[in-house]
This record gives C-alpha cells, structure tokens and sequence, in this order.
C-alpha cells in the first residue's frame, strides 16, 4: 500500500485535526487522589494540606482523612502553629480558569455532619485571601451536606448577599459518596444564564438557575477549598478519596459511567487520550490509499 497525500488532503487533514484537537483540549483537566499527598495528577496543580499542629490531617490507602476535625471553625489564624483542624488548598486561579462549562466531581466519606461544614468552596470571603469571618459581600460556589435545619445545600453566592441553591436530605455518615456538580452556562433548560445541577450516588439530586452576576471565570478565587467555609463554619469532618476537575459538563450518562467506575478508574477520557484519538483519525484522514499495480 503507498499512502499519496495531496495539498487538498493535507488541507482537509490539518481542518481534522484543528476540529479532534478542540475536542481533545475538552475533559479532565485537574484529579487529586490523595495517595499521599494532594498533587494533581493531569493538570499540575498541585494542592496542599493546611495542618498547622500536625495533628488533623493524614493519608491512608489512597485517602485523606480529615476526620480528627471536630467542630473546629474555619475562620482561625492558619499561620499558627498551634491552630486547630486542617483542611486543603488548592492553588488561586484554578478555578476562575474553567470556562462557561466545568464538572466537580468527588468521592467522599462523612464522619460527623457539622451543620454548615462543607466539602468544598470555591471562590473569596468578604476580607480576602485566607480568611473566613463572613461571605456575605463575596462571590462562591459550595457544597454542604447539612445545613442548619435538616437538608444539604448546594449553593452559588454573589456580591449582593443574593444566591440560590439546591436543597436534599442531609447526606448521611460512614458511607463512601459520589457526588457530581454540573455547571453550564449554556444549558438554559431551566433558566436564562445557565443551569448548575447535582448528583449523588449516581442519580440527579436538582439543578438551579444560575444567577446572572456569578461566573466561575469571574471569580475572585484565592479561597479554593477543600473542608474550609468562607464564613466560621466548622471545617470538614470525614475523609477524601478523590477530587476532579473537568473543563465541560459532563452529562448524565457519563456521570453514571464514573460513578460505576469508582474513584480509581477515569470513565471519561482525559485530554491526552482524547488527542491520540484525533491525530489517528486526522491521519487517515490526510491520506488516500492505493494499491501499486
């Protein structure tokens, strides 16, 4: 076989691959596993353990545990190393990154519901990078699996005091769940500027519209957190098993494949396999084929 490539099918090729690669550079873009550390494993950005006594925070097959946080308020100087509880950091800008679609995806055990702790929150307090005593002025996107009364929150936050949530049943302890955050600000099924939606354990909980004056680009996030508030809530009582970040929304179907999969297997492809794929079709793309006679 002899592969004879023309300037038309290079040209056709080379549109290929600029269409599979804009298709690749789309998925997971950020996963921590916690297997001894807090490093990303896709995308580089590496994650830290605040634990300032040492004393709250330990890695475990493949899991951080967290569980030594017993009510402990988020709002604490950090620096300190004589402060209480632990929680985890990731770096400022990741989040403000994503575009108009992103996923949120993790695995997680409850030790004890504090009422308002939460399993993440992203975004800034009203004082700024690294405090906690109010968000009220401040924009963020939080996970909350008990709030004051006898339901979980998910919630987005804006400057005005204003926000919405989806509200279920207190997720309950001692039992490993998979929870999935949906943010797509072009899926206007239920509200003009977006839809943020979540699943637990594999089945859709709600989804809420998206207020127009949040964004995730637009945040002002040098409060990435995994287990701390912008407000003096409790910090994050139970463990981590994994944590995702992907740059699309993933779709039901793919949240119950992941969710079948478990935390240890990637069901959803992520950019560099995504790649491979694209360069293999580009390529046959960009060739016609003929037997020698």
């Amino acid at each position: 076989m002899t592969c004879l490539c023309n300037k038309w099918s290079f040209g056709f090729g080379s549109l290929i691959i600029a269409g599979l690669i804009s298709t690749a550079n789309a998925g997971l873009i950020h996963r921590y596993s916690f297997d001894g550390d807090v490093s990303d494993s896709v995308g580089g950005a590496d994650g830290m353990v605040v634990d300032p006594s040492g004393n709250y925070a330990t890695f475990s097959d493949g899991q951080l545990d967290l569980s030594a946080n017993s009510g402990q308020t988020s709002n604490q100087d950090f620096s300190n190393s004589a402060t209480e509880g632990a929680y985890v950091d990731l770096p400022n800008g990741t989040i403000s990154a994503l575009g108009q679609k992103a996923t949120f995806e993790m695995w997680f055990t409850l030790e004890t519901n504090h009422v308002w702790a939460e399993v993440f929150c992203f975004g800034t307090s009203n004082n700024g990078e690294n405090t906690s005593a109010s968000g009220s002025a401040s924009n963020y996107i939080a996970l909350i699996p008990q709030n004051n009364s006898d339901g979980s929150w998910l919630t987005h936050h804006i400057t005005t005091g204003a926000q919405t949530y989806i509200a279920d049943s207190v997720f309950s302890t001692a039992n490993e769940h998979h929870a999935v955050v949906v943010y797509d600000e072009t899926d206007t099924s239920i509200g003009a500027n977006g839809t943020i939606s979540l699943y637990l354990d594999g089945g859709l909980v709600g989804a809420m519209a998206r207020l127009s004056d949040f964004s995730l680009s637009g945040l002002d996030d040098v409060n990435n957190w995994l287990g701390r508030s912008q407000w003096n809530d409790p910090l994050f009582d139970g463990l981590y098993n994994e944590f995702r970040i992907y740059d699309q929304a993933l779709t039901v179907d793919q949240v119950g494949d992941s969710y079948d999969a478990g935390p240890d297997t990637v069901a959803v492809p992520e950019p560099s396999t995504w790649l491979l794929v694209a360069m293999g079709l580009a390529g046959l793309a960009a060739c016609r084929w003929r037997k020698e006679r």
